[in-house]
């Protein structure tokens, strides 16, 4: 095959690979208990994490780098994480940061050197899909028609967040939002509004102000300045209504204030 053709492959291998990667519930079998129904749930996310990269990689080969990567830095920071790792221990926890760091590795070198940018308007429109799956498992999950909770009821202690699309947990719904959201924002501005509710449901004022950032950024470059600045006051107000009257009541805010301060 033409590099051309390999590089589309590899292209459409890696966005199967970033939207599967993100569906974070996994089902269990009834009568698991919910220490093992999440360690389950974890193993079976992180083995796909790893072998995708290992086809991605092999994939990979075939293709001529379009940029060179050299950044010592990360070496640097895996020394530096293998290190504290045997220091503590080394147990198995441990370990399987070690190897998911090194796969994160390989990951961003593939990306950095292989991607081309002509794609992403095509990573925009899957991601863009995805949010919107998620928005339709949030809406039968508003409404308690939710199939996927229905298969963990006999499991209380295992029971996801009530509103959490495919992400398990409510901060794990902002957070996806909030990393997809400039990717389609560049390609497909409309679409990145499905973030809203997710943002909305996750209270997350993390994710919140992460995807503010990246918004603020992309129109800094796009957009005319008196819109920018327009942009900039209304999103403002907006984070500061989130968080004062809708996380800081009801969210994680005022725990990890405890934290910080203690």
């Amino acid at each position: 095959m033409d590099q051309m053709t390999v590089s589309k492959f590899w292209h459409n291998t890696l966005k199967m690979f970033l939207v599967i990667g993100t569906m974070f519930y996994i089902p269990v079998q009834k009568g698991v208990d919910a220490l093992a129904a999440q360690e389950q749930g974890y193993m079976v996310q992180e083995l796909f994490f790893r072998y995708g990269i290992g086809v991605l990689y092999l994939i990979s080969m075939s293709l001529v780098p379009k940029r060179v990567f050299s950044v010592k830095s990360i070496i640097l920071f895996a020394v530096f994480v293998f290190l504290t790792s045997v220091c503590s221990g080394f147990d198995v926890y441990s370990r399987a940061k070690m190897l998911n760091l090194l796969f994160g590795i390989i990951l961003f070198k593939m990306v950095f050197e292989h991607i081309d940018f002509s794609f992403i308007p095509s990573f925009g429109y899957c991601f863009g899909w995805l949010m919107v799956a998620n928005l339709i498992l949030m809406c039968l999950q508003v409404s308690g028609h939710d199939p996927i909770v229905s298969q963990i009821g006999s499991i209380p202690e295992a029971r996801i967040q009530m509103v959490v699309g495919f992400m398990r947990l409510k901060v794990h719904l902002g957070v996806l939002a909030a990393l997809l959201s400039p990717v389609i924002m560049i390609s497909y501005p409309g679409f990145s509004l499905i973030a809203l509710p997710m943002i909305f449901f996750s209270q997350s004022s993390v994710a919140a102000l992460a995807f503010i950032s990246s918004a603020l950024m992309i129109l800094f470059f796009t957009a005319k300045k008196r819109y920018f600045f327009l942009a900039l006051v209304g999103l403002g107000i907006l984070a500061s209504v989130f968080v004062l009257f809708y996380d800081m009541p009801g969210g994680q805010f005022t725990e990890r204030l405890k934290i910080w301060n203690g």
